[in-house]
């Protein structure tokens, strides 16, 4: 009896060694060990409203991993995703500071350049960012006050630095595209691919329409469910510190769209 719960005890122990020094078991335990540290280095670190704030600023990296997976499940091995982030940042940077543009403006092409990289030379490449910045500079200037627009609570413009410029240069894509610039036969409109590469990017942008807007509908109603989607008129007077008990961007420190902190309250501090 001895010998068969020996035998099993060791059994457990070796299955428990291989699930602990696996990948997943080592990046577990790190995981663990940061939680801990964190946890004792601030009282509000475990509290429920800083861990809804950590979940929403893990999305960006949750929809770049969820179609990764698909990728690696399905065989394939793109590593270009990071590159393309990495050009991406290049080019807002480069478009912000260099070439003087809005900030609006330099993440308009930026969006535009991610959407048409491997796919178009050059030229192609400034056009699309010069054609998706004047749509977005007029619908965000313009549309944004016509119904339902103006209905749509949307502070940051998501809708139109996003929305407007992921569509915009999807669709040029579809005119755009060069078959040398790829693994692929598809060319654009004026490469002498007619109009089949178009109404491709035409059917799956509004694919990702509808299910962008049928997801975010039912996850927002799920949410709404646990926590209160907009914060009461008080708090939004009062700002971050409601609900976080710290001011997110204090008036004093540096920012990006004040490097010197706002003028006013950088006054009064000194």
């Amino acid at each position: 009896m001895s010998l068969v719960t020996d035998k099993t005890t060791a059994h457990v122990a070796d299955r428990l060694r291989g699930l602990l020094f696996r990948h997943e078991g080592i990046l577990l335990m790190i995981l663990a060990a940061a939680l801990i540290v964190l946890a004792l280095q601030s009282e509000q670190f475990l509290t429920v409203d800083n861990l809804l704030n950590q979940g929403r600023l893990m999305t960006e990296i949750g929809l770049v991993a969820l179609p990764m997976t698909f990728v690696i499940v399905t065989g394939g091995i793109d590593l270009s995703v990071g590159s393309i982030m990495g050009l991406c940042a290049i080019v807002l940077g480069y478009s912000w500071k260099n070439l003087g543009l809005p900030l609006e403006a330099a993440i308009v092409v930026a969006l535009a350049t991610g959407t048409a990289a491997g796919f178009v030379n050059g030229w192609g490449a400034i056009i699309i960012g010069v054609v998706a910045s004047t749509i977005v500079y007029f619908a965000l200037n313009y549309l944004s006050r016509a119904a339902p627009f103006r209905n749509v609570d949307d502070t940051l413009g998501v809708v139109y630095t996003h929305g407007f410029a992921g569509l915009a240069g999807g669709l040029l894509v579809g005119i755009f595209a060069n078959s040398a610039m790829a693994e692929t036969t598809l060319a654009g409109t004026i490469s002498g691919g007619g109009l089949h590469l178009l109404g491709w990017q035409a059917l799956t942008a509004l694919w990702v329409i509808v299910f962008s807007s049928i997801g975010t509908f039912i996850l927002l109603k799920l949410v709404g469910l646990v926590v209160p989607l907009r914060m009461t008129d008080e708090e939004m007077e009062i700002g971050d510190i409601a609900v976080h008990g710290h001011e997110v961007y204090p008036s004093d420190v540096p920012s990006l769209g004040y490097p010197d902190g706002v003028p006013a309250a950088a006054g009064s501090a000194t």
